[in-house]
This record gives structure tokens, C-alpha cells and sequence, in this order.
């Protein structure tokens, strides 16, 4: 492999390194009303919701607070930068969420 080629290489990884975090990025604390989410971490410690919780965008008000309606029936709202959540994929939808244990 010549120097250019290498370098050509180089350049392509680090390119798709960067598309795979924009679309991770996108998929990171989405605030789009009828997105299912799941929860990945939550500053209120009275909340029972754990990790994964699922639930669906219901609105986004004034403050910014993200209202979801919880599939428990939990009422947490999410606070941009204080809580984080993802999208889950449409596949998954009717999934129940579990953690896979060795």
C-alpha cells in the first residue's frame, strides 16, 4: 500500500467515525413529540424509573421539561442536560427492555 493510499484510508475511517457519532449524537436526548424513548440516567433520586425505562414524548413545554408518558405510569419529566435519554429503534416498540446477563 503506498503512502497516498494509506493516508486515502486514514481519511475514510475517521470520516465514518464521525457519521456514526452524528447519527448516535441524533439519537442521544431526542425531543420529538411521539418518539419512544428509554432512559439512560436521571438526576432525581425519588424517582423508582431505572435504567432503560421505556415510555413516549408526550410534549415539551416552556422550560424545556420533556413530559413522557411512562410505560409504569411514572410522571418524570426529563431535563435537558440533567437527564439522558435515547430513541429506541421502531423495531423495538413492543420489546419489553431488559438487561442481558452473562
Amino acid at each position: 500500500m503506498t503512502d497516498d493510499q494509506a493516508r486515502s484510508a486514514e481519511i475514510a475511517a475517521e470520516i465514518g467515525q464521525r457519521i456514526l457519532a452524528k447519527q448516535a449524537a441524533a439519537d442521544l436526548n431526542p425531543t420529538d413529540v411521539g418518539a419512544h424513548i428509554a432512559l439512560v440516567s436521571t438526576s432525581d433520586p425519588h424517582t423508582h424509573l431505572g435504567l432503560n425505562a421505556t415510555g413516549v414524548i408526550e410534549s415539551v413545554d416552556d422550560a424545556g421539561t420533556v413530559h413522557v408518558a411512562w410505560d409504569d405510569g411514572s410522571t418524570l419529566g426529563l431535563i435537558p442536560g440533567e437527564d439522558q435519554w435515547r430513541q429506541v429503534h421502531p423495531r423495538w416498540y413492543d420489546a419489553p427492555m431488559s438487561e442481558v446477563t452473562p
